[in-house]
């Protein structure tokens, strides 16, 4: 096992992008047990599964200072969270976030797009979202172990969102500015 990206390390300014990919049972000392793609110009992820992997945070990956558009690709039961992605302007639309142990992603990031995808039995938090004008359109998060849905930031907009079953809060800190329209929080 290496320190970063037990599959897949990328530290160059590069476009990267995985399609059709199964990455799973990969172990990294330090993050990113599936990969870690940092400085990319742009990272794609398209019909991919990043299942099984170790690491001592990040277990499924680490996306830094990269553009980012995910869709159609499952993050489930890697150790310590199933992704942690860092890029203004991220998309992530019709993906899974499962049985990860931790969270199921955590996303900073600026005017970034997170919809038509489930937050499921995730250990912690369903999603972490830690930046300002972003879109959550659509999303489910179910009977995570925390929160199913934590923002921390301003000028969010959240729209048919269902948060159940959750074991602290269906969504928590709304901050300033930040509406959320026909969602429903129940059995939290």
């Amino acid at each position: 096992a290496g320190e970063q990206g037990g599959a897949v390390f990328n530290s160059t300014f590069s476009v990267t992008s995985f399609q059709d990919c199964v990455i799973a049972r990969n172990t990294a000392l330090s993050s990113g047990g599936g990969f870690v793609c940092t400085l990319s110009s742009s990272v794609t992820i398209v019909d991919c599964s990043v299942t099984g992997n170790v690491a001592s945070e990040f277990g499924g990956g680490s996306i830094e200072e990269s553009g980012l558009s995910i869709s159609g690709s499952t993050f489930s039961m890697n150790d310590n969270g199933g992704l942690k992605a860092r890029a203004n302007l991220g998309q992530i639309t019709g993906c899974i976030f499962s049985e990860n142990g931790g969270y199921g992603l955590t996303m900073h990031g600026d005017r970034g797009s997170i919809s038509n995808s489930s937050f499921t039995s995730n250990n912690d938090n369903g999603l972490v979202l830690n930046g300002d004008n972003a879109i959550i359109a659509a999303n489910e998060f179910l009977a995570n172990g925390k929160s199913g849905l934590v923002t921390e930031g301003s000028s969010n907009q959240l729209s048919n969102c269902r948060a159940d079953d959750n074991g602290d809060t269906g969504i928590r800190g709304l901050g300033d500015g930040t509406e959320a329209i026909s969602c429903t929080a129940t059995s939290n």
